[in-house]
């Protein structure tokens, strides 16, 4: 009798164990996909936040230099200089003291023809100022017509010295009338002083190349392809991932790629947010074939 319980036990077992083991596995392999989905979904939607939150600061730059180009190009100084070309105008406003309290590396005034009277850029140490080779400027239509009161000039440039924020405004008196005298242009490098002032401030490892640098690193040139903002997401490793997008300069063409790189918190998360409903799963189905084999044991005996 009891090698006959046996059999019927050990068939009890399997018709209660091999439908749950199912189950729980389904439900496993089923959870898996989801939710790694969901938090890769969650994972990039995050970085391309962080992406554009490097952007916006980078923005914020665009925007002083906009508004310290205007309140510059509207002066009656800068206005009677384009006049008369007088000298106290450079002694007092074109030192290095003056471009680190405007927080710019280049100075530039170009005439209604635009030729370029002045052309001035703060070395990076900050502590010398140069003349800058005037072929750019001479040869860009957009700062040339930026002399028209009615064009305004904001963007990137890459300019033989390397890329910069750059503003054009026209030149004119204090009441924004003229006629115009001519094009200002400043500038704020986009160096290694800009790029960690914003990794500090945002707390995000940031790294900026030339678009067309020839010793681009691997993972930045999969980049090539990419349309303008448009943040490409890819794994660096198994802690850190990183945002890719490009930036146009004043004339829409690609300059600069930029990259944010940030730890992989939420794919972890999803990680062990799937190994707890894994162990869970198991645990319930393991302790639901407990219960019903003693169930199952006592109704037997009976």
């Amino acid at each position: 009798m009891r090698n006959k319980r046996f059999p019927l036990r050990f068939k009890a077992l399997l018709m209660i164990s091999l439908p749950l083991l199912g189950l729980i596995v389904l439900l496993n392999v089923l959870s898996y996909y989801v939710l790694s989905q969901r938090f890769s979904n969650l994972e990039d939607k995050t970085l391309q936040q962080d992406v554009q939150r490097v952007l916006n600061s980078l923005q914020s730059q665009q925007d002083y230099l906009r508004a310290t180009t205007r309140d510059w190009a509207s002066w009656d100084d800068t206005y009677q200089f384009m006049e008369d070309r007088n000298q106290r105008y450079l002694d007092l406003n074109v030192s290095p003291d003056s471009f680190s309290n405007l927080n710019i590396n280049l100075f530039v005034l170009l005439d209604t023809q635009g030729q370029v009277v002045l052309s001035k850029q703060l070395d990076l140490s900050g502590q010398q100022i140069s003349s800058i080779e005037a072929d750019y400027f001479e040869q860009h239509p957009n700062l040339i017509n930026a002399g028209d009161s009615r064009q305004e000039v904001d963007g990137i440039a890459l300019l033989p010295t390397g890329p910069m924020l750059i503003s054009a405004r026209p030149i004119l008196t204090r009441q924004g009338t003229g006629p115009a005298q001519g094009t200002l242009v400043l500038g704020r490098s986009i160096d290694s002083a800009l790029v960690n002032k914003l990794s500090a401030a945002l707390s995000f490892d940031i790294t900026i190349r030339r678009f067309n640098d020839p010793d681009l690193p691997a993972d930045f040139q999969s980049v090539s392809q990419l349309s303008a903002h448009n943040v490409l997401c890819q794994a660096l490793d198994q802690n850190t991932i990183a945002g890719y997008v490009l930036i146009d300069d004043i004339d829409g063409h690609p300059v600069l790629i930029l990259r944010v790189a940030t730890s992989r918190d939420i794919h972890q998360q999803g990680r062990e947010t799937i190994t707890i409903f894994a162990t869970g799963t198991v645990l319930v189905g393991a302790i639901f074939t407990v219960l019903m084999l003693v169930t199952v044991e006592r109704l037997w005996v009976r």
